[in-house]
């Protein structure tokens, strides 16, 4: 098959580039499986979901802007912010409440230097799905705050139950 398919490819001169946001196709595929929620022309293909948070925190970071992550988290996350001269500030995760979002700890880690927030659902490595209250705070909180929302969702469907898995 894959040799059939290589042999089509170059039969139908389709040996060229690709748009840099990747294949059309595929980006409408991608906006169906997101309930067309989400432009194709508004989605960018990555080799991976590290390629892809790297590509969104280059574009947004200026140096010394701080990025709110939970604390635990994927162990990347402040790797990479450090990498593109941004600054990792922790808010917790309430391990004796099956790891939920403290909301007080948030907004006290939040200052004016804070430009984005950055979670992930399922929580890695906690393996918790977010509740849709935490969804809704979350998202209001991001608002209120002029926020960049960044949700990394690599797991989404990696989880059981009737919880919405996405933003």
């Amino acid at each position: 098959k894959i040799k059939d398919f290589a042999k089509n490819v170059i039969d139908e001169n389709r040996v060229r580039y690709t748009s840099n946001a990747g294949l059309i196709e595929l980006r409408k595929e991608i906006a169906k499986y997101y309930e067309e929620k989400i432009s194709p022309n508004n989605i960018c293909v990555t080799n991976g979901a590290e390629e892809g948070l790297y590509s969104v925190l280059t574009a947004i970071i200026d140096f010394g802007d701080e990025i709110l992550i939970s604390d635990p988290t994927f162990i990347a996350y402040e790797s990479i912010i450090n990498m593109v001269g941004g600054k990792a500030v922790k808010f917790d995760l309430k391990s004796d409440e099956n790891f939920q979002i403290d909301f007080s700890d948030l907004n006290e880690k939040l200052s004016s230097e804070t430009k984005a927030i950055l979670i992930n659902n399922p929580l890695n490595p906690t393996g918790r799905k977010l509740t849709e209250l935490e969804f809704i705070k979350i998202t209001e909180f991001a608002k209120e705050n002029n926020l960049i929302l960044i949700s990394d969702e690599i797991y989404r469907d990696l989880v059981f139950g009737d919880c919405p898995n996405t933003f």
